[in-house]
């Protein structure tokens, strides 16, 4: 989708209604769908299928009714802060948002998480930024868009790529990358981090790292000549 210049989200509701069946989605979810396109229901205890999936999905047990994005569901109350990144950052493909404890606790100290091992810079390329508070105006205007808006603010000049997530302060973590699966695996690697570097800092609150082992370690991993696992 086009990066809007004017601040405006694209239909991307639309689109993806145009462009991916209720079907496809319950698959990539691993929900088993048989030939005739029916499946056990994930919205009841359902013993056998009862669900049937083409375009859009319908349960005759519970009456559940929906496609991918009109449903008896609600939708995730941070959407539209994801759908800011998704504009903002056309290579990514799945965002996740956590409330994970040490990764928590960091926003809620306000603070960036310091680069201080080759864990941390085998995945994220130097510090895992830390937004600014929000201003009254963001919290009591389009809050949701406005945490998007102030992540992308705190991303001015970091690649997204090589830094797969942030913390918004007072809140918590997100995450991302190029499909969901991968967004799921920042946001555990950003909270492993987080928890390592409390730790590492409560031993020695001096504790640093070379600039060339930031790089080393990250290049071997992600860069054009990486060496790193299996091929």
């Amino acid at each position: 989708f086009e990066n809007r210049q004017d601040g405006a989200l694209p239909d991307v509701f639309t689109a993806v209604k145009h462009s991916v069946t209720a079907r496809q989605v319950a698959e990539m979810y691993g929900i088993e769908v048989n030939s005739h396109g029916m499946a056990c229901c994930p919205f009841h205890d359902d013993a056998h299928p009862s669900m049937k999936l083409d375009e859009r999905y319908y349960c005759f047990g519970c009456h559940a009714t929906g496609d991918v994005i009109d449903s008896d569901l609600n939708p995730s109350s941070d959407t539209l802060t994801h759908m800011v990144l998704y504009n903002a950052f056309p290579n990514i493909g799945g965002v996740v948002h956590t409330h994970s404890p040490y990764a928590v606790a960091w926003a809620q100290a306000g603070m960036d998480i310091p680069c201080l091992g080759t864990t941390h810079a085998d995945y994220f390329y130097g510090p895992i930024p830390c937004t600014d508070d929000m201003t009254p105006e963001m919290i009591e205007g389009d809050y949701e868009k406005n945490t998007g808006t102030s992540i992308i603010e705190r991303m001015k000049g970091i690649d997204p790529v090589a830094t797969p997530g942030v913390l918004v302060k007072n809140h918590g973590p997100f995450a991302w990358g190029k499909d969901a699966d991968e967004a799921v695996y920042h946001a555990t690697v950003l909270e492993k981090i987080a928890e390592i570097t409390l730790h590492t800092l409560s031993l020695n609150p001096k504790a640093d790292i070379r600039e060339e082992l930031i790089e080393k370690h990250f290049m071997r991993k992600h860069g054009p000549k990486a060496t790193y696992g299996q091929k």
